[in-house]
Formats: C-alpha cells, structure tokens, sequence
C-alpha cells in the first residue's frame, strides 16, 4: 500500500485484487486493514459469492477466560469436544463411537442374562444410565461444532441435519432413561419379594440317601444344591418343596439332579422354578396329596416383548423337560401373578409326573 497524499491510499484489495484509493475496497468493500482470520474468512466469502458476515465483536468484560486444557490426553479430548473445537465430522462420526459401542456391549449382556435378573443386571442398568447421561456432552459438543462449521464455512445443510439428529437423539436418550428406571424399580421389587420368601434350607437324612431342598431359591442356591448332590455320593432321590425363586438357579441344580440321574420327589407343594427341579429327573414322582403350581416367568423389564419371549422360553423348556406341548402351552400362558396348580392326574397325563405315590417318605427305590 502506498500513501500519496494525507488522506489518499492506493493499494491492491487481499481479497478481491482490485486497486483502491481509499480506505475501503470498491469492489468488495472490504477495509484497507484487514489481516489474520478475518482476511482468510473475507477471501473464502469472496470465492464462494456471497456476502461475508462479520463475526460479533465480544467486549473483552464480557468474555470468559480461555482455560488451559488439561494435560491429559482423555480429558483433553473430552474438554475439546465439550467446546466445539473439533470439525463438525470428527464431533459428529468418531467422537461418539466409544460411547455407542460401549451401550451396545452393556445392552447386549442385559439381554444375555437370565428370565429373572439378579443383581448384576442392576449394576448394568445403572451403567447404562450413566452411559446414557454422557449424551448430554456428546450432543452439545456437536452442536458446538455445528455452529463453529457454518461460522467457519458458512455451509448450513449438514450443520442443520447434525443439530436435527442431536435433539431426535436426546428425545431417545431420554426415553430409554426413564424406561430404565422403571425396570430398576422392578427388579428392586423383586428382590423384596424374594426377601420376604421362605429361606433356603437343603439337608440330609442320616443315611445319606435323600436330599431335602426346601424354601426359596436366590442367588447362589443352584450352586448350593448342586453341591450338596456332589458330595454324597449315596444320594438316590432329592425331596423338593418351596414357592420357587430364581429361574437360573432352579437350572443350575436341575442339571447337578440330571447328571446324578436321581430321582425327584414332592410331598406336599412345589411352585414355580421349584418344578424345573423337579422336572429335571427322568423319574419324578408327586405324592397324591401334593401339588405343583405353573406360572408364566416374572421378569424385569416387564414388557410385552419380554412376555412373548420369556413364555416361549419357557414353553420349550417344558417341552424339553417330558411336559406335553399342549400343558407347556397352558403353563407358561398363566398369569405371572397367580398359580395354577393341575391335579394329580393331568399332571400324570401330561408326563409331567412319571409316578404317583400314598408314602410320604418315598425312598426312590419303587415307583409308588
């Protein structure tokens, strides 16, 4: 820029190239002085055809302190994230990558566990929702970037349809939270319920032959069955009783009843996963008196999928177990809140029982 006189300049426009005397471009208008991030932004608008918008000047007293980042390489991702810093494709596609699949693998092995949860499942809840709160920095942070990138560029379509998928995904986000309370809330519940239940009691007569399995089965119960089984190597029948419990522990000790190949005896009443005890024997007898009570699965979360899913899991099982199809259709429809509990004869029928019996000391060596 050469100056001629006082108040007369003649220089060549940064931006446009054209030759002025003046203060101000009379091409694009741009001022004399202009330098730095502002020239770049003016010769992009330039390029492009459209008008160039100054970015709002900030009074110093207005503006927050720039904070150092933090040394660490994690938190210094998270902070640069958190404020937009990073390009609009890097905030949008790889920044939530960890974040989508850790919920992936945490929902996967919610899926994964038993028909009745237990309380690892609600430490996984509990991990997803916390998992599930990191949104609100992953959708703020693209939403930063989005604003940053159509300062930047002054392109808007993708910036838009970023800020668009963010607020449909806090609207999910937000739902699967509370959908998530409500199944912690129905686990808690049934954990109370298992609480208040009869507790486990698993003993032997003196002669090491019969196995008495009585009360409720929570966590830990199958193994304490299946260990009983192992270490009395006499055992000929195990005598259940109980109002049921957990479904996972009922296997774990239906399998240890299975490879023993003993026979399964009930006196007076077995309900729920107390009958896949009992159904695991090749040899299951019911005293005339007794009873079996069937219901469909509780599970958490109670949802209308998980009841079709859950009943159908549990009619193959039966099916699996000697029952007819037409009892497992019966038995796993019943409401999850109530007993049904057949007659001796329809259990015998339906090869749920093997054998009848009058004694109520049945010793498994005769079939009644």
């Amino acid at each position: 820029m050469k100056q001629n006189n006082e108040n007369s300049y003649t220089w060549a426009c940064m931006v446009c190239g054209t030759s002025n005397d003046g203060r101000h471009c009379s091409q694009c208008e741009c001022p004399a002085e202009v330098e730095g991030r502002e020239l770049a932004h003016r010769q992009k608008a330039f390029r492009q055809g459209i008008e160039y918008k100054a970015e709002p000047v900030v009074s110093p007293v207005n503006q927050l302190p720039l904070h150092e980042l933090p040394r660490f390489w994690l938190l210094r991702w998270i902070v640069r994230h958190w404020r937009g810093w990073y390009s609009l494709g890097v905030s949008y596609w790889l920044n939530g990558l960890p974040r989508m699949v850790l919920l992936i693998v945490l929902m996967a092995l919610v899926r994964m566990r038993p028909v009745v949860a237990h309380r690892l499942d609600v430490w996984l809840i509990l991990l997803i929702e916390l998992v599930l709160l990191t949104y609100i920095w992953l959708g703020l942070g693209i939403w930063r970037s989005a604003r940053r990138h159509i300062a930047d560029t002054g392109r808007r379509f993708w910036a838009r349809c970023a800020q668009v998928v963010v607020v449909l995904g806090a609207f999910a986000a937000a739902f699967t939270f509370l959908a998530n309370v409500g199944t912690v809330t129905q686990e808690l519940a049934l954990y109370r319920t298992l609480e208040n239940m009869p507790k486990l009691s698993v003993t032997t007569d003196v002669q090491g032959t019969r196995l008495y399995v009585r009360g409720t089965l929570v966590r830990g119960s199958g193994d304490a069955i299946a260990a009983a089984i192992s270490v009395h190597p006499m055992l000929r029948v195990v005598q259940i009783s109980g109002p049921g419990g957990l479904l996972d522990e009922a296997r774990i000790a239906g399998n240890a009843v299975k490879d023993r190949q003993l026979a399964t005896f009930v006196a007076t009443e077995c309900d729920s996963a107390c009958t896949l005890i009992f159904m695991s024997s090749s040899r299951r007898v019911l005293h005339r008196s007794g009873s079996l009570g069937f219901h469909s699965p509780i599970m958490a979360p109670l949802t209308v999928a998980n009841l079709f899913a859950y009943a159908a899991q549990m009619r193959t099982e039966l099916i699996q177990l000697g029952a007819t199809p037409n009892f497992a259709a019966l038995a796993s429809s019943v409401d999850s809140q109530t007993l049904w509990r057949p007659d001796a004869e329809t259990l015998l029928a339906n090869h749920v029982v093997t054998n009848l019996t009058d004694a109520m000391d049945w010793n498994g060596l005769s079939a009644n």
